[in-house]
């Protein structure tokens, strides 16, 4: 960029003058202006075995055999004999792709390091792409196989969607994946689903000539309506129909195009994750593959307030942890995951606790905030990835990752040649899926006021 100099004459040597002798001083490249850190896949996708064959299958107990511990007076009948019931849980394996490729012009440019380039092409492509592949991973943790990445507000009917906020999320059945465009990037390939309905394929897909529709360009000026632009015209380009209020955007291929039950997991490629497991049947109508209207064991404590956001009570911890006790197997939650604008609630409630001197002179609060009930203590997991508005109660130690592949080239070839091109690319491939072994044992308090930009009254 050009340097402007001042239009004042000057006597002799000035630096205008001597500029073609003058360098450019380069400093050391900066910290990139990308939020990398992700927290959940510590809590609930530590590996705990491994997975192969065409899919995974348990067997769990979800009834004992009534016909014991009878209380029968003399000279009537043994009671009737009964059976226990049991499920068999299906998990199938997903997959999770990386691609990366450079030619050899980019590659030989920076071959003499610092001289030439801030950084490596190849190395710096890697480290980046590693970066956002965890976060895509940590995305999927929370949303789980459907992967809803915000709801559609309004089209222009040309390439530009309006969005709902990330404030508008409630539990109501319209608003649920209101997530604004926070899990969105540019670059990204996305589709939408007609009315939200996830038994559907996408638009975009499900097109005469399949396209990749790509987001060129993320306007979150107005945080309440952020805005995206697509790469592509549906109508014009495509011949689909473009997004309509309610519509439901989700990743490109990220489903069957044909779907024949959306109860089988396998018709998506996403990972299960904690909406999946924690929700109730309206949100996930089936996991593992079974259907939730017929094994209440399969579904976790879901307390909502029928989509009214309400002040954020303490009590409705202590609630959900006794419902969690009371209806499993009498094991307690040991976490509770966030996003920060409800831990600002959880704060709020407590403000008015400072009454004695030491409290007095220490404002704001602790590095690690827990929450205890009864015996039970949870510490406060905060994430940036973590949908608004809702707290999830965890047992952490009913959630691990079966993993079929490690995170590795695709067949075991660090690089290959791309044919006909100066170019070389890596693929890299990880499998598995993340399960839980007790959803009854987890909860969500949703519904609770939240402002993420903002403080509320």
């Amino acid at each position: 960029m050009a340097v402007v100099e001042s239009d004042a004459t000057v006597t002799g040597q000035g630096r205008s003058n001597f500029a073609g002798r003058l360098k450019d001083d380069y400093l050391k490249m900066w910290d990139d202006h990308v939020h990398k850190v992700v927290k959940i896949a510590d809590k609930v996708a530590k590996k705990k075995g491994s997975m192969g064959g065409k899919q995974s299958i348990t067997s769990v107990a979800t009834a004992l055999p009534q016909s014991s511990g009878i209380a029968l007076l003399e000279g009537m009948n043994l009671p009737s004999p009964d059976a226990g019931s049991y499920i068999n849980p299906y998990l199938h394996a997903r997959d999770l792709y990386m691609r990366l490729r450079w030619t050899g012009q980019v590659e030989r440019a920076a071959r003499r390091g610092d001289k030439h380039a801030w950084a490596q092409p190849r190395k710096e492509d890697i480290k980046n792409a590693t970066a956002q592949f965890n976060i895509n991973f940590a995305r999927m943790l929370y949303l789980g196989r459907y992967q809803p990445l915000g709801t559609v507000a309004s089209f222009n009917g040309t390439t530009t969607a309006t969005l709902y906020g990330r404030d508008a999320r409630t539990s109501g059945s319209s608003d649920f994946w209101k997530f604004g465009a926070h899990y969105l990037r540019p670059g990204m390939g996305i589709d939408f689903l007609d009315g939200g309905a996830f038994s559907t394929s996408g638009e975009f897909q499900n097109a005469g000539t399949p396209t990749e529709v790509t987001i060129t360009a993320i306007d979150t000026s107005t945080p309440s309506a952020p805005t995206i632009t697509l790469s592509h015209d549906p109508v014009a380009d495509l011949s689909v129909d473009d997004p309509a209020d309610g519509d439901i955007l989700v990743p490109y291929n990220s489903r069957n195009p044909s779907i024949s039950s959306v109860n089988n997991s396998s018709e998506f490629a996403g990972v299960s994750g904690l909406l999946e497991y924690c929700s109730d049947a309206s949100t996930y109508a089936a996991v593992y593959d079974i259907a939730r209207s017929g094994a209440a064991t399969l579904e976790g404590v879901h307390n909502t307030n029928s989509g009214t956001v309400r002040a954020f009570d303490e009590n409705l911890i202590a609630l959900v942890v006794d419902q969690v006790v009371d209806n499993g197997v009498g094991e307690e939650p040991d976490c509770l995951a966030m996003h920060s604008s409800v831990r600002r609630e959880y704060v709020k409630q407590s403000a008015g606790d400072r009454r004695f001197a030491p409290v007095q002179k220490d404002k704001g609060y602790s590095g690690r905030l827990v929450f205890s009930a009864g015996d039970a203590e949870l510490p406060l997991l905060v994430d940036r990835d973590c949908p608004p508005g809702l707290a999830f109660v965890l047992n952490s130690d009913n959630w691990g990752w079966l993993s079929q592949s490690e995170m590795g080239p695709i067949d075991g070839q660090t690089e290959r040649f791309v044919a006909d091109q100066d170019a070389r690319e890596v693929t890299m491939h990880k499998s598995g899926n993340c399960f839980c072994e007790k959803p009854f044992n987890q909860g969500i308090i949703d519904d609770i006021q939240y402002d993420t930009d903002a403080l509320t009254a």
